[in-house]
């Protein structure tokens, strides 16, 4: 699934690619991808509208129009979303798993690739986001993101870190990948009780998930997957992980052979010996 350093990615580039771009047709191949009563009227809304800004909120893409309506895209397991000027509909590989494509001006399209079929997309007021989005936590990238708010939120929880860390009602777009690279860079085992982690830790966890998920970012992403960004490129920063991914591998700290176990139900990466529980 693509995680927030992969969203933001894809976010910096259709902001680059499609703002001041009108929809003008919308192609449905697949309308399961879209939440909303009618087909006809989500269309209706959508042609002939400008995309004027596009953001981020957690794992969710926001692509603000003119009507005042916001596109909300949430990419789950497998959800791609490229730009192309022209598709080659001869080449099967090009809109193999294709579920939608938003027809632009300048001859643009974005198409919606989706091989799991589990993404979805709906219209939203923005009046209506906050209540949309009353489940998602803290942006870890944000200014709200201080230690103190970090450490009230961490409290005095029972949970194992791994799970506290996935729930995105605590923290907005933290996934697996992310979560087992900044415990690993914190040295905090992932089925260490929240409670049990001291202020020196927790000051490390909180630094290291901000410098972990800007560095990515900056590599822009992880491709251990289906993942690409708007340009249908790969990331880069699955050549900087140190743990995910690297069962029986070198520890890059310890030489210890790096370990797998499952935490909140998700295969989690963790050196025995920099990670002690």
């Amino acid at each position: 699934m693509p995680e927030l350093p992969e969203v933001e990615t894809i976010r910096s580039d259709l902001q680059q690619l499609v703002v001041g771009e009108k929809i003008l047709e919308l192609e449905c191949l697949f309308a399961g991808s879209i939440t909303c009563d009618s087909i006809t009227a989500f269309r209706k809304d959508l042609l002939g509208q400008e995309i004027k800004k596009v953001e981020r909120r957690g794992k969710y893409l926001l692509l603000h129009l003119s009507n005042k309506q916001i596109l909300v895209i949430h990419l789950r397991m497998t959800g791609q979303l490229i730009v192309k000027q022209k598709i080659n509909r001869s080449n099967d590989q090009d809109i193999r798993f294709t579920r939608l494509i938003f027809h632009l001006s300048h001859h643009k399209q974005i198409l919606f690739n989706d091989i799991r079929k589990f993404g979805r997309i709906f219209l939203s007021r923005d009046s209506d986001l906050g209540t949309r989005f009353s489940n998602l936590g803290l942006e870890p990238l944000s200014p709200e993101f201080t230690f103190t708010a970090f450490d009230k939120l961490l409290g005095q929880n029972t949970r194992k870190i791994k799970a506290f860390l996935l729930d995105q009602s605590k923290i907005a777009g933290l996934g697996n990948i992310y979560v087992d690279e900044t415990l690993f860079a914190s040295k905090i085992h992932p089925e260490t009780p929240v409670k049990e982690i001291s202020q020196a830790k927790r000051q490390a966890l909180h630094r290291n998930i901000q410098k972990i998920l800007q560095e990515a970012i900056k590599k822009r992403g992880t491709s251990s997957r289906n993942y690409v960004d708007s340009f249908a490129r790969t990331g880069n920063y699955q050549n900087f992980l140190k743990v995910y991914g690297k069962k029986g591998q070198p520890c890059v700290n310890c030489g210890s052979k790096i370990k797998r176990t499952v935490v909140a139900q998700r295969g989690t990466h963790y050196c025995p010996k920099c990670q002690k529980k």
